[in-house]
């Protein structure tokens, strides 16, 4: 459901209007040069134009009767009154008018782009006008007279009030009017999404309430100043990690306080100095750089958006994926998943071809938008032939479930020059609650086949129960201790007949039949229920002790790779247990080189970079796995300690035939080679594949065509045997 607007009655807002302005002059005398007869900061302006670009025209009467009371109250004549009534609001009203249509122009592009247009219509454009408006004022007025010191301390005063007073007035409107679909209230929630419950966040909230308090409470004026700049410090360090609104309002309030204690003091001097002057100066640049570094942050959020919706859009039919399907629902606490199996209308048009099949996904998408909600999104369950959506669960869901699979009878599918209907089409619908298991939901609800019925409810209870079945076996593999440890040898492509050990530790399961599940077949398993430390855990445990009961020539092996999950090095006391067990087993930690796999991102990457410096300083080396299948894999390069990079194995299989392949595995080892880093390459099959790598100063070769996966104990057993012989 869409949140609520508050709506207030054309008269209400005339009357908040009027009010607000009045108490705009009052606010902005605080704030004035008293025997220039000037308001420096001038609320008055920023409420005016604040009003018209939330209200448009609405407010302006209002906005003149309260130019006119004001005047009229602090002695003018009735005629000049009205004539500053009607002349005076003109210019921010056209000025926040002009930036309407110019905010129409721009619909549809990014927030960065709109915000520099905010910047320069009212940092720029409007001070200029304002402070020519004053100079033609003062050139017909023999009464007035302006020095040019005088008319840049206008542009500068008025700039710093548009840059701060002015948006955090708009935004604050909106927050009262309850506008959470205002852009910059979306775009600050999501903005400080991530980091809202992190012990930084309220860190840094808390140190922004303590140095505001001290700069308005202590009497000093160098306290104040202090504590306000290391407060704008703060806040532009804020920007965009912490959302926009807090640093903007924080930002605001500490401009707002030196500016009073600035204008005390030239009020009771009676003088504009070189330090008044430098103040508004500095406190301009500080504006400038902190709507620099949140206009950053803004573009950078954009970029990552638009590189998240090309991850999560399938480009063919422009459904969204299941990831996309799961954050939708975080925030649904009971949702009705509804899946569309199309088999049974594939299955008789076997001619479509891949364009034809899209496009029948393409149209049933554009279907649903058009009789059910224009805002409504369709998925693309992996391995299927269907359309995947969600309603939310409540008492009209199967009322709601029902009317859509009577309006799928009246579907048409347009496929050059014809029209074809579904062919019993079967809407299959569950219940799911937040914080079920998505993936496996999703892939029990596309199991099912088409029916007889136009709805088929499944009962959710049954998945559960699989799911039940799943752990059950799984937690009897840990508790037999079912898991084998095997290993892969490495070979050195500039020594091949090296007799140095490297290879990397795998992990497999053991079952009745004497077979060994791979770890594609368990693994899933593993990471669904969150045991991935508890593996990690008993084969670097396991590990060690073999080395510790097999080796006894250590000076010939040179490498043993273990396999840390994102999950395990998002644990803090990982390395001091690791470093901790190396010590209980006697193994010595240089000969350990621990693989992070690139393709599922770090969950806590800082203290995934630390867990990693800690190990590479007791001695261990860090590779980087299946590189290049992950959206992060150069910038990794440069924000991980690492020693060695591992090619993934899809641009190594299909080397003697791809160019492509060749281009990309050649690209990276020279990129390896001049950070300093070894190389491996996965999915080694032929002598082929080994002297390419070898023209390409590749470090390791690993694959069926070099090694293939043995028992880790019978590795060590031969590798000690022929160490003595």
């Amino acid at each position: 459901m869409q949140p609520k607007i508050v709506k207030l009655p054309n008269i209400g807002i005339g009357v908040a209007a009027y009010f607000a302005v009045l108490l705009a002059f009052w606010t902005s005398s605080q704030f004035s040069i008293h025997h220039e007869q000037y308001q420096l900061i001038s609320f008055v302006a920023s409420v005016v134009i604040s009003a018209v670009l939330v209200f448009h025209l609405k407010v302006l009467l209002p906005i003149i009767l309260a130019f006119f009371s004001y005047y009229l109250h602090v002695g003018r004549p009735f005629e000049v009154a009205l004539l500053y009534a009607l002349l005076l609001p003109l210019l921010p009203i056209a000025t926040a008018l002009l930036f309407i249509q110019i905010e129409k122009r721009l619909e549809g592009y990014s927030a960065m782009k709109r915000l520099l247009a905010y910047s320069v219509t009212f940092g720029l454009f409007y001070p200029l006008m304002s402070t020519f408006m004053i100079s033609v004022i003062s050139a017909l007025s023999e009464q007035l007279h302006m020095t040019r010191e005088f008319l840049l301390y206008s542009v500068l005063g008025s700039a710093l009030t548009q840059l701060t007073v002015t948006p955090a007035l708009v935004i604050l409107l909106a927050m009262l009017l309850k506008n959470e679909r205002h852009e910059y209230l979306i775009l600050d929630k999501l903005l400080r999404r991530s980091s809202k419950t992190s012990p930084s966040y309220w860190l840094w909230l808390l140190c922004c309430f303590s140095l505001m308090a001290v700069a308005i409470q202590h009497p000093s004026s160098f306290t104040l100043y202090s504590s306000c700049f290391v407060l704008l410090v703060l806040v532009i360090v804020g920007f965009g990690k912490h959302g926009l609104i807090r640093p903007l309002f924080m930002g605001t309030l500490a401009i707002l306080v030196m500016a009073n204690d600035s204008l005390n003091r030239v009020n009771t001097y009676q003088i504009l100095d070189e330090q008044f002057f430098g103040l508004l100066l500095i406190l301009n640049v500080v504006t400038v750089l902190g709507y620099f570094v949140g206009g950053y942050a803004i573009k950078h959020y954009e970029l990552a958006q638009q590189q998240i919706r090309a991850e999560r859009i399938d480009p063919y039919t422009g459904l969204f994926n299941l990831s996309q399907l799961e954050e939708d629902l975080t925030t649904i606490p009971k949702a009705v998943l509804i899946y569309l199996d199309l088999s049974p209308t594939l299955s008789r048009l076997s001619e479509l071809g891949h364009d034809g099949k899209a496009q029948l996904i393409r149209q049933i998408f554009q279907f649903v938008n058009r009789n059910q909600d224009e805002n409504a999104k369709c998925y693309r369950p992996p391995f299927s032939t269907g359309v995947l959506g969600f309603i939310e669960g409540d008492e009209r869901m199967k009322s709601f479930v029902a009317e859509m699979a009577q309006q799928l009878d009246n579907f048409q599918f347009y496929w050059r020059g014809t029209s074809i209907s579904l062919v019993s089409p079967t809407l299959h619908c569950v219940v799911v609650k937040h914080g079920e298991d998505l993936t496996d939901v999703v892939s029990h609800l596309c199991e099912h086949q088409g029916s007889n019925q136009q709805v088929n409810w499944i009962d959710g209870e049954a998945i559960a129960e699989s799911q039940i079945d799943k752990l059950a076996y799984i937690q009897r593999v840990f508790k037999n201790n079912e898991f084998e440890l095997y290993s892969q040898r490495y070979m050195k492509l500039a020594d091949p007949s090296s007799q140095q050990l490297s290879f990397e530790v795998l992990t497999r399961v053991k079952t009745s039949q004497d077979n060994r599940l791979l770890p594609s077949e368990f693994f899933p398993l593993i990471n669904q229920f969150g045991l991935e430390v508890q593996l990690d855990q008993w084969v670097v445990e396991q590990t060690f002790r073999l080395l510790s009961e097999q080796v006894r020539h250590w000076c010939r092996v040179e490498k043993c790779a273990v396999n840390l999950t994102a999950r395990s090095l998002a644990m803090a006391g990982l390395s001091s247990w690791i470093i901790e067990k190396a010590h209980q087993y006697r193994v010595p930690l240089d000969k350990i080189c621990f693989e992070v796999t690139e393709s599922s991102a770090l969950q806590n990457e800082e203290q995934a970079i630390e867990t990693l410096k800690v190990l590479r300083t007791a001695g261990c080396k860090i590779a980087l796995d299946d590189f290049g299948t992950g959206y992060a894999s150069f910038a990794y390069l440069r924000r991980l300690p690492l020693d060695i990079v591992k090619i993934d194995g899809e641009f190594i299989k299909d080397l003697p035939f791809n160019e492509t392949d060749r281009l990309i595995v050649e690209s990276i080892s020279n990129v390896a080679n001049d950070i300093g880093l070894e190389t491996v390459a996965e999915f080694v099959e032929s002598e082929q594949h080994i002297e390419m790598l070898k023209q390409w100063h590749i470090t390791y070769a690993q694959g069926f065509g070099v090694y293939k996966p043995k028992p880790l104990v019978q590795v060590l057993r031969e590798f000690e045997t022929s160490s003595v012989v």
